[in-house]
């Protein structure tokens, strides 16, 4: 797709599967191309109103693929992050996924 040309480092994902024996429980790692901005200056407006939320997030994650469930997680240059959301956007240059971790 298009869109690859600007992923450019990569990720490795461990998707969240579900709550057991009172930890979260995750699937097989896969690794996948992705565009990393650490401290995204995120702001969320709300539909009829002109209030305007930050975001808490220490990165926004762009890649293709599969959706990404919350709770998964996400290692980064040794650094390992969990999901807080997963965007399917479509764009210019074809559909992409924007990951926000913590």
């Amino acid at each position: 797709s298009l869109i690859d040309f600007l992923l450019t480092e990569s990720v490795t994902i461990k998707p969240f599967s579900h709550y057991g024996s009172g930890e979260f429980v995750h699937g097989e790692s896969e690794t996948r191309k992705a565009r990393v901005e650490y401290n995204p200056g995120l702001r969320t407006t709300y539909p009829g109103s002109s209030e305007i939320d930050a975001v808490p997030a220490k990165a926004r994650i762009f890649m293709t693929g599969e959706e990404i469930p919350q709770r998964s997680l996400i290692t980064y240059n040794g650094n390992e992050y969990t999901v807080t959301e997963c965007k399917v956007l479509k764009g210019f240059v074809g559909d992409h996924l924007e990951v926000l971790v913590v």
